[in-house]
């Protein structure tokens, strides 16, 4: 399943985001608009990579990310 999933990323010439220890520090960091860790660090990749989140919780808008959906 992993191959097949960083096949697929790679055709799509997707790149994959690690969860650093400074994106974890960010995330924490950040305010208690939403308080689901997993969304707290995609937000925090997003703001430190400039990247718009793909997600239909308008929640997250509270952090002043780009947001699609």
């Amino acid at each position: 399943m992993a191959r097949d999933a960083a096949a697929a990323a790679a055709a799509m010439d997707v790149r994959l985001l690690p969860i650093s220890m400074a994106r974890a520090e960010a995330a924490g960091h950040l305010p208690c608009y939403h308080r689901d860790p997993f969304d707290r660090i995609l937000v925090a990749q997003a703001l430190l990579e400039g990247l718009t989140l793909v997600s239909a919780d308008a929640t997250l808008d509270g952090f002043g990310i780009a947001r699609l959906w």
